[in-house]
């Protein structure tokens, strides 16, 4: 970040503690990428998500009328989302940053619950505040606007990574309750999701003893083992249970996927078998 050149920056958010968080957008001529900077999180921006913000701000500031989102970062694990609005003859600037929390799961509590982490501590923070200085905030809607019109092209985004399912086993009762083996269309890396739980990737040797446990009734198959956590499957009577270990006295979660017919999961496994050998 240090060497990426500040261009603009937009003031009057705060957190619910009253920290001020500006938003700053900075140009990387090296890399040849605009960047979005808040205290908590940043990302890459294309160019023309960025104009559409700067042309919002000035729009909604002298009209003193309208509301406006933009995405400005999505990389497949977070999200930027920023957002002005005119409210009571005042402007309100907010931003709203997600993350997909299932990625962030790394164990089991001594209460048999699922702990997450991630560097944030939550899965969604919200930023916003009225506007106190609105000359300076559009003079940074124009000096941004300025810049994107003289920069150029920049590398395009890296879209989120892409995944194709192989294996997905659903709980016809609860459709929330699933287990689902995805391939990274680009490079073909293996990702379990063993949701609303969790989200993974995983070795071959994972997905291999997914496998086994597909054609193999009552088998116990660990496909992931590290030193917080081992998770097993095993499938009997159409419902595949899967159990979460973390090291110490109860720490045992277990996920079931439950009501699937038995041509249902000799599909996957087949799928899958066809997947691992190709």
């Amino acid at each position: 970040m240090e060497e990426a050149e500040p261009v603009a920056r937009f003031d009057g958010m705060t957190t619910g503690l009253g920290q001020a968080v500006p938003l700053r957008v900075l140009w990387h001529a090296g890399r040849r990428r605009w960047l979005v900077h808040l205290t908590y999180d940043g990302g890459l921006a294309e160019a023309g998500a960025l104009r559409e913000f700067a042309e919002a701000v000035v729009r909604i500031v002298e009209s003193r009328e309208g509301v406006h989102e933009t995405l400005l970062v999505d990389d497949g694990y977070g999200s930027i989302e920023v957002g002005m609005e005119a409210v009571d003859g005042a402007v309100e600037l907010s931003a709203f940053l997600y993350y997909d929390t299932r990625q962030d799961f790394v164990g089991v509590s001594a209460l048999g619950e699922p702990l997450f982490h991630n560097f944030l501590g939550s899965a969604y923070l919200q930023l916003d505040g009225t506007v106190t200085d609105e000359e300076r905030l559009v003079a940074n809607a124009r000096a941004l606007l300025d810049r994107l019109a003289s920069t150029p092209d920049a590398e395009p985004v890296p879209s989120p990574p892409r995944y194709e399912d192989v294996v997905e086993l659903v709980d016809p009762d609860r459709g929330h309750q699933r287990l689902v083996l995805s391939r990274r269309v680009n490079d073909g890396a293996w990702r379990i999701g063993v949701l609303p739980t969790m989200t993974t990737e995983i070795d071959v040797s994972g997905a291999r003893a997914l496998a086994d446990a597909l054609v193999t009734p009552g088998l116990e198959a660990t496909v992931i083992e590290n030193d917080r956590y081992r998770l097993t499957v095993a499938v009997e009577d159409g419902t595949v249970l899967c159990r979460f270990t973390s090291p110490g006295e109860g720490r045992v979660l277990e996920e079931r996927v439950r009501g699937l017919d038995a041509e249902v999961i000799a599909r996957n496994a087949r799928t899958l078998r066809d997947a691992l050998a190709g």
